[in-house]
């Protein structure tokens, strides 16, 4: 098992895009539990906490469902230097550990001091991460004709049409919602490790996402690669919120 240390990228975040924020949190009431939170094909899972004698440690577990290889380089991760309970006791995150067991997932374990207060009952957790193995751009694998809707964290396809040297598909970004802008994209299929741009490519605009249009200089074949990057801004930052019962 390789273990590798890391210490703290210190952050604040002010809000939170996918589930409540701690503020937002009445201690009064029973408050919601978020321990997972999935972008296609990331999911993030909070596993277990552990108490030692001056400090606990939260374990949280990434993987990839589609059984798609996945690395700790594929996604930056950062998490606050204080978390919080349900009553606002603050508690200080001082290193995170990443545990690599194998191809398919691997284990970050927060260091969280000082000890949980008896009080405690759940923990908000902030977290943001960074898609990084999308610096590239989002590759797409068309396997058949049947392969009609298609998505890769915040971005998907839908209404996928092949028709010999063309493809035709509506591009829904997430992204580009969030911004509330437009954005460019550059489109390409990969062959033989190479990339290859198309001869002709049409945008249109609709309410919700653009209908793209694009021809090659030669017949599709299954498997398509399709690559679709963005060009006119950086990567996206996925935030969201554990709320964790850690009673």
């Amino acid at each position: 098992m390789k273990k590798t240390i890391l210490y703290i990228l210190l952050l604040t975040l002010v809000s939170c895009h996918y589930s409540p924020a701690p503020s937002m949190i009445d201690s009064s009431h029973e408050s919601p539990i978020f321990e997972q939170f999935k972008m296609f094909p990331l999911m993030v899972t909070y596993t277990e906490t552990n108490e030692f004698e001056d400090f606990f440690t939260l374990t949280f577990e990434f993987t990839h469902v589609d059984d798609t290889p996945l690395s700790p380089d594929d996604y930056v991760v950062r998490f606050p230097s204080y978390i919080f309970d349900e009553n606002n006791i603050p508690y200080k995150i001082s290193q995170y550990n990443i545990d690599i067991h194998n191809h398919e997932s691997f284990f970050v374990n927060l260091d969280v001091a000082p000890q949980l207060d008896t009080h405690s009952k759940k923990l908000m957790i902030p977290i943001t991460i960074t898609p990084s193995l999308y610096e590239e751009g989002y590759l797409f694998t068309i396997t058949n004709n049947e392969s009609d809707n298609l998505s890769l964290g915040d971005m998907h396809l839908h209404n996928i049409n092949i028709d010999k040297n063309h493809i035709s598909f509506e591009l829904y970004d997430e992204y580009q919602q969030t911004l509330n802008r437009n954005i460019s994209y550059d489109f390409m299929k990969l062959k033989e490790n190479q990339k290859v741009y198309p001869l002709l490519s049409n945008v249109t605009y609709k309410n919700t996402g653009k209908l793209i249009e694009l021809s090659f200089a030669h017949s599709l074949e299954y498997p398509i690669e399709l690559i679709i990057h963005r060009t006119t801004v950086t990567l996206p930052q996925w935030e969201f919120t554990f709320i964790v019962d850690v009673n």
